[in-house]
Order: structure tokens, then sequence, then C-alpha cells
């Protein structure tokens, strides 16, 4: 599993614990069930092809689960067998799995890493990382000297 995911993003099990643990860290753990959808030609490689499938939802927005997806844990297959049908190529199958999702609202404080950092005459903005999987543009009126804030220093964003 941890092959497919990319090394910015492997989370310790007690660091996503640690942020469900905090309301105001906006992550929250959700164990559901997914129909994944797949090429017959995987089975041979079957636990590697559903980790790969489920760990492209890292670092997107998921409507179900409403957020963006951090990290999956606890996989496992629902079904012995699949559905297939004569119109198509596809199979699917169903999974359990808990999923630690990004979910921001409005008012929560999180932390996060200042990547980039453009002064402009009337503005400056902010390109902050949350989570090392969640991009946000920070945008102040002015600019920010630069004994305040630098690279790659930890702060705060009310959301």
């Amino acid at each position: 599993m941890s092959k497919h995911k990319n090394s910015y993003i492997k989370y310790k099990r007690a660091e996503l614990e640690e942020y469900i643990r905090h309301p105001e860290s906006c992550v929250k753990k959700i164990r559901t069930t997914e129909a994944l959808k797949f090429a017959p030609n995987i089975i041979a490689n079957f636990t590697e092809s559903i980790m790969r499938i489920l760990s492209k939802k890292i670092g997107k927005h998921d409507v179900k689960l409403n957020g963006v997806v951090l990290d999956f844990r606890k996989t496992k297959v629902l079904d012995a067998s699949s559905i297939v049908r004569n119109d198509s190529t596809s199979m699917l199958i169903n999974i359990e799995s808990d999923f630690y999702v990004f979910s921001p609202r409005e008012g929560a404080v999180v932390n996060g890493i200042v990547k980039y950092i453009n002064q402009q005459s009337m503005e400056t903005i902010i390109s902050v990382v949350i989570y090392r999987v969640f991009n946000v543009k920070v945008a102040f009126k002015g600019c920010i000297k630069q004994k305040d804030i630098h690279q790659d220093q930890e702060i705060q964003i009310r959301i």
C-alpha cells in the first residue's frame, strides 16, 4: 500500500488519531463502504490494485465523504465475488474502509506550512499547505515584513 502513496502524504496512525481528537483540526474518521469499479485484468494483483484505486482519492475532494481525503486505513473486501455485466468490461466490488477526511468549517483554526510568498504592491499572497495535501492561498492587504513570515514557517489560519 505505501508504495502507491506519495511520500509527502504518508501519515502515521498516531498523527491521524491526534487530528481527529481535536475538533479544531476539521479532520474526521469516516467508516464507509465504496463500490470500486475496475477492469478484470487487475485481478492478478488484486490487493495492490485496490490500494492504487483508493490512493487516487487522496488529496481530492470526495462528495460522498464531504471533504478532502487525507488517508485511508483498515480496508477490507466485503464481497467474495463481483458482478460481471454483458454490456461492460468493468467489474464492481464493494470494500469497507476508514477514511480520514479534512472537512473545513467556518471559524476553525488549522495549522499550515508556508510554501510561497508573493509580495505585490497592494497585497501579499501566501501559499500554505495544510496536512501536506491541501493548498490554500491567503491574501493580505499591503506588504508583510520578511521577518514576520518566511517559507517553511508553520502558521495558523482561520477558515
